[in-house]
């Protein structure tokens, strides 16, 4: 009998807890909304170069322009969210698992991949003239850079997303085919060309494409803390019985700023923004 009324006891606190943390998510969501739109920049295009900043440098000579309007994200940053998107969509409901990202083909494209994207951004530091003078310093370049990165961190992601909110279909969905490989190219050739392409008959969907790129980092960021939330019990190996929920709350949350974190540190570390910065005071 005791153990009963102590289950319905949690059971009913575990529920308060819920509902608590619902209500706080959501007057979190609105306070963040009305500072987005009462304190970042006039305009709509402004309010998406405000969240864009959190992410990127917004250097202007790096950036996208369509018709004098700026992208929110600069070209690596845009090749590098495109590539999220791509793979995300690619890996959704695909056969794939944690231990496919053993092979010898992923292992292969995802070093390339983060060596390219380190190489690229050490050479346009120009501290080397062996290194300034491989190749030329191009949109395009900068875009792939960051994209097949991009593919790779997407690809992480949907499998972090199916692994710990659906356990159960952890395997489900088909293998990838030669027509999901094509389509996914042809997403990728047209995404890159909107951006490295000023053609003045495509303005409007460039603009559209380059607002849309702007939520992929926010969206990215909210699915990573909600697949963290949910999966902490997991995480954390030592938990005997479920965590309460702020404890799940606070665990996330600091798993995503340092999963962001990094990713941006890294970012901006490779793309020589800090090292300028610094060997500017001095």
């Amino acid at each position: 009998m005791n153990r009963l009324t102590t289950a319905r006891e949690r059971s009913m606190r575990g529920s308060g807890l819920q509902r608590a943390l619902r209500i706080g998510a959501i007057l979190f969501i609105v306070a963040a909304l009305l500072v987005w739109l009462l304190f970042g920049e006039p305009g709509v295009f402004g309010r998406f170069n405000t969240l864009g900043f959190a992410f990127c440098h917004q250097l202007p000579t790096r950036t996208p322009s369509f018709g004098g309007v700026a992208c929110p994200l600069c070209y690596r940053c845009s090749g590098l969210f495109l590539g999220i998107a791509v793979g995300f969509s690619l890996f959704r409901r695909r056969a794939v698992s944690f231990r496919s990202l053993l092979g010898p083909v992923p292992m292969i494209g995802a070093v390339s991949a983060i060596g390219f994207y380190a190489f690229d951004g050490m050479k346009n530091l120009n501290r080397s003239a062996l290194l300034s003078d491989l190749y030329p310093d191009r949109p395009i370049i900068r875009c792939l850079s960051g994209f097949g990165l991009g593919v790779w961190v997407g690809w992480i992601l949907t499998l972090m997303l199916r692994e710990f909110t659906e356990p159960g279909r952890f395997s489900a969905g088909r293998r990838i085919r030669w027509r999901d490989l094509l389509i996914a190219l042809c997403l990728s050739i047209a995404g890159v060309y909107l951006l490295v392409n000023a053609d003045p008959r495509w303005i409007p969907i460039q603009r559209a494409f380059g607002l849309t790129l702007g939520l992929v980092p926010v969206a990215a960021t909210g699915a990573l803390f909600f697949v963290l939330l949910s999966a902490m019990d997991r995480l954390i190996r030592f938990a005997r019985e479920p965590l309460p929920v702020w404890d799940r709350v606070l665990g996330a949350a600091a798993l995503t700023a340092l999963f962001v974190g990094s990713m941006i540190v890294f970012r901006y570390q490779v793309a020589g923004g800090w090292i300028r910065e610094i060997s500017a005071f001095r």
